[in-house]
């Protein structure tokens, strides 16, 4: 009852509206899943290897006597 209208005005474009090429199943996987996965990995290990890649110190400031 509810989706009839909902239906009816997804089907309507705006006018001068140009749809553009669709987009295969597996684009659209890796476009909204695998890239942000790999962005966030890449980030993780930038990150990972900058900090721990520095040399430890002995500074007064890092140990407490």
């Amino acid at each position: 009852m509810f989706m009839t209208p909902v239906i009816a005005l997804a089907a309507q474009q705006e006018d001068g509206a140009q749809p553009g090429a669709s987009i295969s199943a597996m684009h659209a996987i890796l476009l909204y899943v695998g890239y942000p996965i790999a962005l966030f990995l890449g980030i993780t290990a930038v990150v990972l290897l900058a900090t721990t890649s520095r040399k430890k110190s002995s500074g007064s400031l890092t140990q407490i006597d």
